[in-house]
């Protein structure tokens, strides 16, 4: 009987590519390999990889770089198959091999479903190149059905509902990397939601590029809208809370937003990227909302869930802000409480019509505005963390805390990192804890002891 192969996988970017490597680690288990955590030790190495900025894709080809002399150094660098999947596969394409001529897969994100039979195919032919950088939606998850499924722990899981965008933001490779818009079918989502029901898993995500536009079919025929698949999921007595992300500001919808106030497992953290407090620059981006517009959907949402609180990311330096443009983002942020936000400087992609507009802003000048939103934003965060010192907030507790000795880590409603004292009897659980200290990322409490 031949030795079981081996397979190492590493993933970056979203969460919607740790749900792809999820899926990708249950393929390959099913297939016959056994996963290890160093690349050298491995048959086949697998990268998920991430295209949204310039650095999350030079990150990349560091990697492969690194695992070449790492093999080379350990005397392994022969007979091993190295697969690039995810959205740099579907930019760089045959790039890939002309940069790194021992990788020998690249698969579009549509495509990882065909791992297996491409990997067997290297095996046989180790100085072929394999590609496929083909979109076809949700296709992929066709031949997935039957896997078991893994989570992002063992109690929080995400499921992904909708693929691609169709906005096309003059910055943004997504419709190029992962395709346009397409929802999966109403029945597929609740069957793997239901598969889930493990005696571990409490907490679901469902996922999307745009979510809150998740239009699925039903059995009958009928479009089903992402408040259609939360009511569903959240009839199962093992899910205990529900999130969401990403949303479009303006795709939200009444019925959603009403969700908020009535579904008790739907949790009030709303992640809304706005990008960018100027109506000049959101026209500039092609998103297709004003400050205004934005600020509406945010009292729209507090009127019916005054408890809802925001999450959003932002962008600066895109081509043509001006320090004014760069005043509204800021101020837009002294107006709304984002209690959890992420920022960054605008990174020129291919394929993107922002790479080619005149008034690119010099980096000295978006790495002074980062600098300077990130304080405001970081403010804003600490002021709402040390709100809560004093009262006593639900928390999943997950697992064990790595850096603080005897604690646990878990999470809270708005998705905050909690820390109290280790409880065996409290993994897994949503418990009581009253809030003792609070910095801008982490909150520390003590367990409520239910009499």
């Amino acid at each position: 009987m031949s030795e079981m192969k081996t397979f190492y996988l590493k993933t970056f970017g979203c969460q919607m590519n740790i749900y792809d490597s999820h899926r990708v680690y249950d393929l390959m288990q099913s297939n016959g390999y056994s996963f290890v955590d160093n690349p050298v030790d491995a048959d086949v190495v697998i990268l998920n990889t991430c295209y949204i900025r310039e650095k999350a894709s030079e990150k990349i080809f560091s990697e492969l770089g690194r695992i070449k002399v790492a093999k080379k150094h350990s005397g392994k660098f022969d007979n091993f198959v190295v697969a690039v999947i995810g959205c740099v596969a579907k930019a760089e394409e045959n790039n890939i091999f002309d940069r790194v001529p021992y990788v020998n897969i690249v698969l579009s994100p549509s495509k990882y479903h065909l791992l297996p039979e491409k990997i067997s195919i290297a095996f046989n032919n180790p100085d072929e190149k394999i590609i496929d950088v083909g979109l076809n939606g949700v296709e992929k998850f066709d031949y997935l059905t039957d896997i078991s499924l893994s989570s992002l722990s063992d109690y929080s899981a995400f499921i992904s509902v909708q693929e691609g965008c169709d906005k096309f933001c003059t910055y943004c490779v997504v419709p190029y990397t992962r395709g346009r818009e397409v929802s999966r079918p109403f029945e597929d989502v609740i069957e793997e939601a239901k598969k889930l029901d493990n005696g571990k898993t409490i907490e679901i995500t469902l996922l999307g590029q745009n979510v809150s536009a998740y239009n699925g079919k039903d059995a009958s025929g009928n479009q089903r809208c992402l408040a259609d698949l939360i009511e569903e999921i959240a009839k199962f007595d093992f899910v205990k809370r529900i999130r969401y992300i990403t949303s479009y500001p303006t795709q939200l919808g009444d019925r959603l937003i009403k969700l908020h106030s009535t579904e008790k497992k739907l949790q009030p953290l709303l992640f809304v990227p706005i990008q960018s407090g100027s109506d000049n620059v959101l026209k500039k981006m092609n998103r297709r909302y004003n400050q205004q517009q934005y600020k509406q959907m945010i009292d729209d949402v507090l009127s019916v869930f005054p408890d809802a609180k925001f999450s959003s990311d932002f962008i600066v330096g895109f081509p043509g802000e001006t320090d004014d443009d760069f005043k509204q983002t800021l101020k837009i942020v002294d107006e709304v409480e984002f209690i959890n936000s992420f920022s960054f400087k605008y990174s020129p992609r291919p394929h993107t019509p922002a790479q080619k507009m005149d008034n690119q802003v010099p980096e000295d000048v978006k790495t002074k505005r980062l600098i300077e939103l990130q304080k405001l934003l970081s403010d804003k965060q600490l002021a709402f963390n040390k709100s809560l010192i004093g009262k006593v907030i639900p928390v999943l507790f997950e697992s064990v805390a790595k850096k603080e000795k005897n604690s646990m880590f878990g999470k809270s409603e708005f998705m905050q990192t909690v820390i109290a004292d280790y409880n065996e009897n409290c993994i897994g659980k949503i418990v009581d804890v009253k809030i003792l200290e609070a910095d801008a990322f982490t909150l520390k409490g003590e367990l409520i002891e239910k009499k």
